[in-house]
């Protein structure tokens, strides 16, 4: 089973499915939704460590556990996760054109170049668009 771990706005059952299908990952556990809320006048690391804490916690314990991330929207915060789930492969998502409300759909897998996970298939190494 892939685990996806979305620290963005919530996926769509769409963007779900689509995710499933590619990977052919049916479990509704395979997905951690992780709320990231910043307070953006406290220190960012500890809360990104508290975010992290419990993204390792609701993955069973292991960090590892986490094959891939689909990162917020805040820069900042996307860059300090990222550098946490080096080891994740990292969904891009793109909002779908004049949705509303907005609509988000997966359009990108890029590998990790850290540790190429082998419960993903891919007939390449290199990134998948969908």
């Amino acid at each position: 089973m892939i685990t996806v771990c979305n620290f963005s706005h919530p996926l769509s059952a769409e963007a779900r499915d689509t995710i499933s299908r590619e990977w052919g990952t049916q479990d509704p556990d395979a997905f951690i939704d992780i709320r990231v809320q910043i307070d953006r006048n406290a220190p960012i690391l500890p809360q990104v460590n508290a975010i992290v804490a419990d993204a390792t916690t609701r993955a069973g314990g292991n960090i590892y556990n986490i094959d891939c991330i689909v990162l917020p929207g805040l820069s900042d915060v996307a860059f300090l996760l990222a550098e946490h789930f080096e080891h994740a492969n990292v969904i891009r998502m793109n909002a779908v054109p004049n949705s509303i409300p907005p609509k988000f759909m997966p359009c990108e897998l890029i590998r990790s170049r850290r540790g190429r996970n082998p419960r993903i298939s891919s007939s390449a190494d290199e990134e998948m668009t969908w």
